[in-house]
Order: C-alpha cells, then sequence, then structure tokens
C-alpha cells in the first residue's frame, strides 16, 4: 500500500513540485539579479534642447526634475537654459534636477471686484480670459470688516487695484463686508 502511495505522488504532485521549485528559484534570482544591477549613467547635456524634446528621456533616469521657470524674450520658449547637476556627472536614481526654462508667463489685468459679491470675485478670478487661455488667480487673504451700510460679502476694498498688471503668483487681498461683530 505505501508503495503504491508513494508511486501515486511521484506521478501526480513530482511535476507539480519541479515547476514551483524551479519557479521558485528563477523567481530568486531574478530578483537578486535586479538590486545589484543597478545601472550607472552620466548627466547629458540638456542646455539649448527644449524640454518637450528631453522629457521623456530623462524619465528613464528616475531622477526629481524641478522645472523652473524664467522669461528671456530673446529666446524660444521651452528651451532649457540651465540644468543643475553639470553634463557628464555620474547620476542616480533619485537624484534632484533643477532645470531653468524659458517659459512665457503672461501679465494679466486685475479685474475691478469692488462692489461684488465675494462669490462673484471669486468666479470671475478663477476665470481671466488671455490669449486664449483661461487663467485662475487664487485670493491670498480675505479681511471681513463690520459694515453695516453695505450686504453682507460685499467686496470693499482690493489689492492689487483693478486694471493693474499682475502676474500669475500674485497676491490678492479682499476686504469684504460683514454684518457680525468680531470680538477678540
Amino acid at each position: 500500500m505505501k508503495e503504491k502511495m508513494k508511486q501515486i505522488i511521484k506521478q501526480h504532485f513530482l511535476p507539480y513540485f519541479i515547476f514551483l521549485t524551479l519557479f521558485l528559484l528563477i523567481s530568486y534570482l531574478i530578483l537578486i539579479l535586479r538590486m545589484f544591477n543597478i545601472e550607472h549613467y552620466y548627466m547629458p547635456d540638456l542646455t539649448g534642447k527644449y524640454f518637450i524634446n528631453v522629457y521623456n528621456d530623462l524619465k528613464k533616469y528616475n531622477l526629481n526634475i524641478e522645472v523652473r521657470r524664467i522669461f528671456i524674450e530673446e529666446k524660444p520658449e521651452g528651451l532649457i537654459l540651465q540644468q543643475s547637476i553639470l553634463p557628464g556627472e555620474f547620476i542616480k536614481p533619485k537624484d534632484r534636477l533643477v532645470l531653468i526654462v524659458n517659459s512665457y508667463e503672461p501679465i494679466l489685468t486685475m479685474p475691478k471686484l469692488t462692489n461684488l459679491l465675494l462669490d462673484n470675485a471669486e468666479e470671475i478670478l478663477s476665470s481671466i480670459p488671455y490669449e486664449g487661455n483661461i487663467y485662475n488667480i487664487p485670493i491670498t487673504k480675505i479681511l471681513y470688516i463690520k459694515k453695516d451700510d453695505v450686504p453682507e460679502n460685499t467686496v470693499l476694498y482690493q489689492f492689487p487695484a483693478p486694471e493693474t498688471k499682475i502676474k500669475l503668483n500674485e497676491r490678492v487681498i479682499l476686504i469684504v463686508s460683514t454684518q457680525k461683530r468680531y470680538s477678540l
């Protein structure tokens, strides 16, 4: 009986056991080879190239890329002006690369928000059209002042002033009316 059981086990389970053992062995070898086979790269020279053309190539290096934008009118938009890692330096995954890219930053006109309700002012700032694009300027700070002679949540004052030329990162401060009395 025992001999018959051994023969059944050998016939049915031995191929599965061999397959499972080989699979685990090969998986372990692949894991070990990948851990110790870190590819070595050298930083290419990116200055003078277009960011859109080199971005996908940079992804293979697995770098932490930070893009800073400045605008130089004489240079084409999207051109890489500087890089933080010098060309030819050894790089490894997760190194930080800062690229200075020539990028046009629109100069918008601050809309008139005074005498509007706060909700309407927020809506206007969230959709400022300029050259076929829609821009959003967040409100940095809202200050409330008790004022009984105007409806609640009416914009009394704004900074920057209406019709002022502003950049996208401009701080917008609104002074808004309230009916409530605040005590400190």
